[in-house]
């Protein structure tokens, strides 16, 4: 649509919730409407009104309370299968397919997370020189408000800093700043107990190893600079970091099957109302809420950090985002819920628990559908999730509440909208049509010159916060997902973006291959871990090693590698790695036919056959090999990598770039801008036996520190009061459409 027709469209979306809601199936078996007995005619008036108001409040309670229940669970599942409270843990390698990552990770960044227990101690968290590499870090209270963000946005420097995070009961609480052996530690009062850390370093997943931004050289040059420690771990050595050692230094070390068991609770929102409220509950008691005087509340805006968060509705005086919950909390004790934990109430029978459990269903299932809200052509139909400041903190209302609760859905962590502009799509054009990987799509984005002068400018490159020199500070990227509310972690990278192999290299050669066992012996790889999994590929001279091997396709490393030690082969004086080869590879399958991300640390099982090797390693023309990288996200690091005179996003005739979404190739288009898509002819040929494969997909795009809103065009609303900036438009900037080129076929 022309620019011209969309200048007095409203940008913001605007279904209702519950209307959308009826869009996604509940997540348990109860059904959202029942009489709960209303259809009884012994059952008296005054009996079905406080049923209704079970219900009622059970939904409201359930949206409240998803906040604290994930970020509870989270802790718990993360202390088991990730790394101890208080404790860094580092992923090595990118966000895809066959790692647990994060929540909706993103290829394009490196996660480090830390999940803390700060009762008893405070925390040093150390991070980098944030100038010349994008980093962001969420600091987030225990209701997954965000009450800080260092970063590059907020603390440009040169220098190691290194913060003071403390709870509600620590001595620094009220402080921002504190001086202790020489060091001056900026503090970060979180005002909750439990809370996480999740930090983002920019890190190009498809650039070579040698590239300054590849994911290779930020994880050793930047992520590896991160720490955290206890205040007496740092105290005890010299007031410094102290960072991991040992052979799991650095990485998520292996989880024990005992543990991966105790984990499996805590990996999705319950089912049932009562063990989700007891969640809610014991939330609740480990983390009470803050008042407006916890912490740094009641500091003004001149002594305010740049680093802290202003809560929603910022006057002039800080206080916590999750401050003044009590009121709200207080509606719930007639479901057994409060700050002491929750119990079912006395003399309550299977009505009442019925009748919980419906209510508990559908507030759910708002939550949900709040990420299926109707969208207009004013957006080109892109859904804007975390717009102004309805996302990254929250108001303490019920529509705060219930974006809360949607944040979870959308990835658990969503950042400030300053820091990361998310976007994203799940039906075509608006409609009841999701979209699927069964079709070839594109979505072209116009040199920013061709902007018309009218605003929104529709469909350029989008605009990224430039440095003093023109150099973009950030960056964007378009991720491809399939998406499934059944399920926690969701939405999951697809393993189809291993069917790209544009971005690899088969580069290195294999030391030896023996053909009795069908293994090869490789050195360690720059590009990726070893592992059960790791997809690779081979060069061009593979089938004379097996006919059942091409060149450029992907295959999987079929178990744990054997570790061998420097010198066990003559001649070669480094650790050596030694695995069978399969053809394909399974994932575990959710209830609705989505193929789900590995959980951390557990050890999968490889299917598919494995391929015979037939000729032995030589010496003239040798077999090389190289870890895939898999294309599951393309943007402006790629459009750089290009413009390097590496693989990357190649320009069309007009200076536009255009990212196909497909099953294969399309017809004419470089490999380059292609992220593959799970089909189900795809996904049926790795899993022939599954009686159910769904091959939906969700596009999210991201823009890492965003240009202002004050500075068009922008995707970030216009600050109140602000002329000259688009005549009063909620954005001057308007993602370019999702085209379904099958339509046109």
């Amino acid at each position: 649509m022309p620019v011209a027709q969309k200048r007095n469209s409203i940008l913001v979306v605007g279904a209702s919730f519950l209307a959308s809601a009826a869009l996604i199936a509940p997540t348990t078996g109860v059904a959202l409407a029942t009489n709960d007995g209303q259809g009884d005619t012994t059952v008296s008036a005054a009996a079905s009104k406080r049923l209704s108001a079970i219900r009622d409040t059970a939904a409201k309670a359930a949206i409240w309370g998803l906040a604290p229940e994930f970020s509870y669970r989270f802790n718990r599942y993360n202390k088991l299968v990730t790394a101890p409270y208080n404790t860094m843990a580092y992923a090595p390698f990118a966000a895809q397919w066959d790692n647990a990552s994060t929540n909706a990770g993103n290829a394009s960044v490196i996660y480090l997370n830390t999940s803390l227990s700060l009762s008893k101690t405070d925390v040093v968290y150390t991070t980098p020189p944030s100038n010349g590499t994008y980093q962001m870090s969420q600091v987030l209270d225990a209701f997954i408000n965000t009450v800080a963000d260092p970063g590059t946005r907020t603390t440009p420097t040169d220098n190691m800093t290194h913060y003071l995070v403390v709870g509600p009961n620590s001595k620094y609480a009220n402080e921002t700043s504190v001086t202790m052996g020489g060091v001056t530690f900026p503090v970060i009062s979180l005002g909750t107990n439990r809370g996480e850390i999740l930090a983002r370093v920019l890190g190009d997943p498809n650039a070579p190893p040698s590239d300054p931004r590849s994911f290779a050289s930020s994880f050793e040059n930047v992520a590896k600079k991160y720490a955290v420690n206890t205040l007496e771990a740092f105290k005890r050595n010299g007031y410094a970091p102290v960072y991991p050692t040992g052979p799991d230094a650095y990485s998520i070390p292996p989880v024990t099957e005992e543990r991966q068991q105790r984990a499996a609770k805590w990996r999705n929102v319950p089912d049932e109302a009562v063990p989700f409220f007891e969640q809610v509950g014991a939330a609740l008691r480990l983390s009470s809420i803050p008042t407006k005087r916890t912490g740094i509340g009641g500091t003004l805006a001149a002594d305010l950090p740049p680093y802290v968060v202003e809560q929603p509705g910022f006057d002039g005086v800080y206080y916590l985002p999750s401050a003044g919950q009590q009121r709200t909390l207080r509606n719930f004790k007639s479901i057994g819920l409060t700050a002491k934990g929750f119990k079912v109430p006395q003399g309550w029978g299977a009505a009442e628990l019925n009748a919980l459990q419906t209510g508990f269903t559908r507030g759910l299932t708002a939550a949900k559908a709040r990420l299926l809200q109707a969208t207009t052509d004013a957006t080109n139909y892109w859904l804007y999730v975390n717009e102004t400041d309805k996302f990254g903190t929250y108001k303490n209302t019920r529509a705060g509440y219930l974006n809360r609760a949607s944040a979870i859905y959308a990835g658990g962590f969503p950042n400030l909208p300053t820091d990361g502009f998310y976007a994203t799509q799940i039906r075509e054009l608006g409609g009841n049509s999701p979209l699927n990987g069964d079709n070839t799509y594109s979505v072209t984005f116009l040199p920013p010159d061709a902007a018309d002068s009218q605003l929104p400018a529709d469909s350029v490159l989008p605009p990224i916060t430039q440095g003093p020199g023109g150099e973009a500070l950030g960056f964007w990227s378009l991720t491809v997902y399939q998406p499934d509310f059944s399920e926690a972690p969701a939405p999951f990278i697809s393993q189809a973006s291993v069917l790209n192999t544009a971005y690899s290299n088969a580069d290195s050669t294999i030391v030896s291959i023996d053909t009795e066992a069908s293994t090869i012996t490789v050195l360690a790889s720059d590009v990726g871990p070893l592992r059960p999994g790791t997809a690779i590929l081979f060069g061009d001279n593979a089938a004379e090693f097996s006919d059942q091997l091409q060149p450029d396709r992907s295959y999987f490393i079929a178990t744990s590698p054997v570790v061998n030690a420097a010198g066990t082969i003559p001649g070669i004086d480094e650790v050596t790695y030694t695995f069978p080869i399969a053809e394909t590879w399974q994932q575990e399958l959710s209830a609705k036919g989505t193929p789900i991300q590995q959980v951390n640390g557990s050890t999968p099982t490889p299917q598919g056959a494995i391929i015979e090797l037939t000729s032995a390693q030589r010496e003239v023309e040798p077999l090389r090999y190289g870890i895939v990288q898999p294309v599951s996200q393309l943007g402006s690091l790629q459009i750089e990598s290009y413009e390097k005179g590496n693989p990357g996003l190649q320009p069309n005739a007009d200076g536009s770039f255009t990212i196909w979404m497909a099953p294969s190739l399309p017809a004419g288009v470089p490999a380059t801008n292609w992220i593959p898509t799970p089909s189900q002819a795809y996904l049926q040929s790795v899993y022939p036996d599954a009686t159910l494969l769904d091959s939906n997909i969700q596009p999210i795009l991201r823009m890492y520190y965003p240009q202002a809103g004050n500075q068009p065009p922008s995707v970030l609303p216009c600050p109140a009061g602000t002329t000259g900036c688009g005549d009063g438009l909620p954005t001057t900037y308007v993602i370019p459409d999702i085209i379904n080129e099958s339509n046109r076929q």
